[in-house]
This record gives structure tokens, sequence and C-alpha cells, in this order.
């Protein structure tokens, strides 16, 4: 008897699934999704530590306008006037104080 088409087969009722692998394409990989991800939280978590923090001297009320009027931010030339106004009246009160 000869080879059985697929339609034939079909209409016969001997229709034949393939044999299944035991775990499909997409379980796997999502199975390896799963061990990369847990690969990579056992390397981050043995990773050293960062580095310790540096601490800075807290600016003077000048500094941070200095650095407020050099930004681009709208009205920080208010600022830089106004500390050039407070530079300039500084001077003239030093200048009237008599000298020993």
């Amino acid at each position: 008897m000869a080879p059985l088409s697929d339609s034939a087969r079909a209409v016969e009722g001997r229709w034949q699934r393939p044999a299944r692998r035991p775990y499909p394409k997409a379980a796997l990989a999502g199975a390896g999704c799963w061990c990369g991800l847990v690969l990579l939280l056992a390397i981050l978590g043995c990773s050293p530590e960062s580095p310790p923090e540096v601490k800075r001297a807290p600016l003077t009320e000048r500094e941070r306008d200095s650095t407020l009027g050099a930004t681009g931010i709208p009205g920080a030339s208010a600022v830089t006037k106004a500390l050039a106004v407070s530079d300039t009246a500084a001077a003239r009160a030093a200048a009237e104080l008599p000298g020993p």
C-alpha cells in the first residue's frame, strides 16, 4: 500500500500529530531569561561598594549668589548686578574709614 498524503490521512481520520518536544522553545527561552537575570543579580550583589562621598565645605552666600548669577536662569543677571553694587558700596565704605 502506498503512503497516504496529508489530506488523505485527514479524511480517513488517521492523522497523527508530530511528536512534541518535552519542553517547547518558548519555555526554554523564558528559562534562559530567568537564569540570566539571576546571574546578573548575583554579579551585582558581589560588586564592591561605591566609593565614599567627598565631603565639601558648604558654600558661602556670596559663592551661591555668584554661581546663580552665572547661570542662564531668567533674572540671574540681576543677581550679578546686585553683587557688583554691593562690592562698590563695600569699597566706598572701606575708603571712608579713617586709617591708622
